[in-house]
C-alpha cells in the first residue's frame, strides 16, 4: 500500500537482507486498522534499520514472532509491538502512548504546551526520588493533539528508556511552532548573547521541567535530556542554556548549522554528551555536528559523537538501539547541580489518564560495557537505507487522543436523564 489503510496483516519473513524499516502502524502514510503479526524466520537484519507494530485502536494487537529466528538485535530495534516472542520466551514491553499520563501547561507568559509524562510504577508506594528523563521532539510532531510525539519513530530512545531496567519520570511536551534556533549557527550565539533566557515554547518546556522537578520527587543529580531533529537542536538549545541542571544529554541529528559553534562550545564543557548524525543526512547535514563537537572538543568537553554511514537524517530508531547508550545515560550524575531553569508559580494540573494504561514487565536488559565518557570521534559502518519513510503527521481524532471514553460516558447520562424526565429513551450510536 501507498498512503492507504488496511485490516489485519499477517507477514512472515523466511530470508533476505534488510536495511531499511518495516511498518505496519498507525503512524505513518500506511496505517493498519487491525491485528498485526510479523513472524521471522530467517534473514540478515545486522544493517536493518527498525520495525514499528503500532496499531489505530487498543482493541486489536501486534505480534512479532521471533521463536525461531536466533538472532537478539531485532528485539532492541522493535518499537510498539503488544508483545514480542523470542526463544527466550515472552518480552512484553510498554508502548508510551499506552502508560503515559496527560497535561496540560501554561508558562507566565501565556505560552500553553500539551504535555505527556509517564511515573514510576512504585511511585505512589515509595518515598525514593527517581532520574528524569526530558525528551524534545522533532517537526513532524509540532501539534496539539499530545499524541504524536510519542508515536512518531523520532521517539525511539523514550521507548528504550520505559523498557529499561532504569525507574525514571519522563517528560514529553508537545510544541505548537517551534522549539529553537539550531545551535552552532551565528544566529543562536547572538541569540545566547543577547538574551538572558530562551524565548517561547522553549522556555515554557523549561518552566515545564523546573515544575516537574519541584512537584515530584525527582533526583536532580540525574536530570537526562534527548531529542530528534528539531527535539535535538532543542537538547543542545537547553544544555546552553541550562548547563548546570542536565546530568546528561543526547542529541540525535540535532543540528546542521555552522558559523557559530565556537562562540557557544563552553556552555557544554560541564555536560557529558553522545551525539548521533548521519553523514549523509540532507535535511541537517552532519557538518553542523561535526563543527559543534570539535568546538566543545577543543574547549575540553566530554563529548562522544558516533556519526552513522550511510544513514540520511532519520537516524532515531538505530541510534536509540544502540549498545551501551542507555546504561551510559543512567550511568552520569551530576553533583553540581544548580537550578537555573525560569522560576515557575502555575500548579500542577491534575493527571488526565491516558486511553488504555496497560501494566506490563519492563524488558530485560543485558548488561554491556559502558563507553567511557571521554572525548571520542566514533564513526559507525552502516549501509544506506534502500527504504525511506517519512513520518506523516497524525490525525487530530478524540478516538487517538484518547477521548472516546469521556465521550461515551456523557452520551449515557444525557441518556439517563431523558429516560427520567420523559420516559422515552433514544438510543444513537456514534463512531468518533
Amino acid at each position: 500500500m501507498n498512503a492507504g489503510t488496511g485490516g489485519s496483516v499477517e507477514l512472515n519473513i523466511y530470508g533476505g537482507n534488510f536495511k531499511g524499516h518495516i511498518y505496519g502502524s498507525s503512524i505513518q502514510a500506511n496505517k493498519v486498522d487491525g491485528n498485526i503479526t510479523v513472524t521471522v524466520s530467517g534473514g540478515d537484519f545486522s544493517q536493518f534499520i527498525s520495525m514499528d507494530g503500532s496499531i489505530v485502536s487498543d482493541r486489536f494487537t501486534s505480534v512479532l514472532d521471533l521463536t525461531r529466528y536466533g538472532g537478539s538485535s531485532l528485539v532492541a530495534r522493535s518499537n510498539n509491538f503488544s508483545k514480542v516472542l523470542t526463544v527466550k520466551g515472552e518480552v512484553s514491553s510498554k508502548k508510551a502512548a499506552d502508560v503515559f499520563l496527560s497535561g496540560s501547561f501554561t508558562s507566565a507568559d501565556g505560552v500553553t504546551l500539551p504535555y505527556r509524562y509517564y511515573l514510576p510504577e512504585d511511585y505512589e508506594t515509595s518515598d525514593k526520588t527517581y532520574p528524569v528523563f526530558l525528551y524534545m521532539h522533532g517537526a513532524s510532531s509540532i501539534g496539539a493533539d499530545n499524541n504524536k510525539h510519542l508515536t512518531s519513530a523520532g521517539a525511539a530512545l523514550v521507548n528504550q528508556v520505559l523498557n529499561s531496567e532504569y525507574d525514571c519520570i519522563i517528560l514529553a511536551p508537545q510544541c505548537s511552532t517551534w522549539w529553537t534556533q539550531y545551535p552552532g549557527s551565528s544566529v543562536f550565539a547572538d541569540l545566547m548573547q543577547n538574551e538572558s533566557q530562551p524565548q517561547g515554547e522553549l522556555h515554557a518546556a523549561a518552566e515545564l521541567l523546573n515544575l516537574f522537578l519541584r512537584e515530584y520527587r525527582a533526583d536532580t543529580s540525574r536530570v537526562y535530556v534527548n531529542g530528534s531533529s528539531l527535539g535535538g537542536g532543542a537538547t543542545w538549545a537547553l544544555v546552553a542554556w541550562y548547563p548546570e541542571v542536565f546530568a546528561a544529554a543526547v542529541p540525535f541529528a540535532g543540528t546542521g548549522a555552522i558559523g557559530g559553534a565556537e562562540a557557544i562550545a563552553s556552555r557544554y564543557v560541564n555536560t557529558p554528551i553522545w551525539t548521533f548524525h548521519g553523514d549523509v543526512d540532507t535535511t541537517l547535514p552532519a557538518e553542523g555536528t561535526r563543527q559543534l563537537v570539535a568546538a566543545i572538543q577543543a574547549a575540553g568537553g566530554n563529548v562522544i559523537y558516533t556519526e552513522m554511514a550511510g544513514y540520511g537524517h532519520n537516524i532515531w530508531p538505530a541510534a536509540a538501539a544502540t549498545e551501551g547508550l542507555v546504561d551510559w545515560i543512567f550511568a552520569q550524575v551530576n553533583d553540581d547541580f544548580v537550578n537555573t531553569l525560569p522560576e515557575v508559580s502555575a500548579p500542577l494540573q491534575p493527571a488526565v489518564t491516558s486511553a488504555a494504561l496497560v501494566e506490563t514487565t519492563p524488558a530485560a536488559v543485558e548488561t554491556t560495557t559502558v563507553p567511557e565518557t571521554t572525548a571520542v570521534f566514533e564513526t559507525t559502518a552502516v549501509t544506506t537505507s534502500v527504504l525511506t519513510v517519512t513520518t506523516a503527521p497524525q490525525a487530530d481524532t478524540a478516538e487517538e487522543v484518547g477521548d472516546t471514553p469521556v465521550i461515551l460516558i456523557l452520551c449515557i447520562t444525557i441518556a439517563v436523564a431523558l429516560a427520567v424526565t420523559a420516559g422515552i429513551v433514544i438510543c444513537r450510536k456514534k463512531r468518533i
